[in-house]
């Protein structure tokens, strides 16, 4: 992918540097790149109601890209997400879809942090796979994020009804193969919520993609 003129100039005065190591010269150093524990095979949840066909992870929510993925969120280098777009693009198998989707923020935490990750990975990967980009869910109401919540129960229902799609946009998925983005998947809550509103207004399946999970 070629950089556009304006991350060329941001590299210049601020170069990327490694998340695990500090390394200057990119994300993620070669040498911390090998430290990624890759999944094979598709993610089995165990969840009351399984509303997603399937969950593909492309790592383990572990050092190095637990740092990369904290520092995309938190320290707001918003390039990161291009540079995991291309990454799931390289190294993980997933099926073809009609839509790409992102796992929406609610508005408070979007004026917050100043942009949704999902969503900006969401956008990388549609740039490297030609699939269309639907940012049509919504999250409407506030939740305590889920690595706040002490155990299982508690995080699967934190989330319940609390997305749903923008209004007249159920034309746009019925009968749709969709790819559900998200950063990182634990219980697998978030996107089932999301599935859910899917499905209900006809999506024929719905694959999930996940950068990384962790339990």
């Amino acid at each position: 992918m070629r950089p556009s003129l304006s991350s060329t100039i941001l590299d210049f005065f601020f170069p990327p540097f490694c998340a695990g190591c500090k390394k200057i010269g990119s994300f993620l150093c070669q040498r911390c790149y090998d430290q990624l524990q890759f999944y094979t095979l598709p993610i089995r949840l165990s969840l009351p109601s399984q509303h997603f066909d399937h969950l593909i992870a492309a790592v383990e929510y572990t050092f190095p890209m637990r740092e990369l993925l904290q520092q995309l969120k938190y320290d707001c280098v918003r390039n990161i997400a291009d540079f995991l777009g291309e990454f799931l693009y390289n190294t993980t198998y997933f099926p073809l879809t009609d839509l790409i989707i992102p796992v929406p923020l609610h508005i408070q935490r979007l004026h917050q942090r100043g942009f949704n990750q999902a969503a900006e990975i969401a956008k990388a990967l549609s740039r490297q796979t030609n699939i269309s980009y639907l940012p049509i869910l919504q999250k409407t109401l506030p939740s305590m994020p889920q690595a706040q919540k002490n155990n299982r129960l508690d995080r699967l229902q934190n989330l319940e009804n609390h997305f749903a799609l923008i209004p007249e946009t159920q034309q746009f998925v019925r009968q749709k193969s969709i790819l559900l983005i998200d950063d990182v998947s634990t219980t697998g809550t978030t996107l089932n919520e999301c599935a859910k509103v899917l499905k209900a207004a006809g999506s024929r399946e719905i694959t999930c993609l996940v950068v990384a999970h962790g339990r």
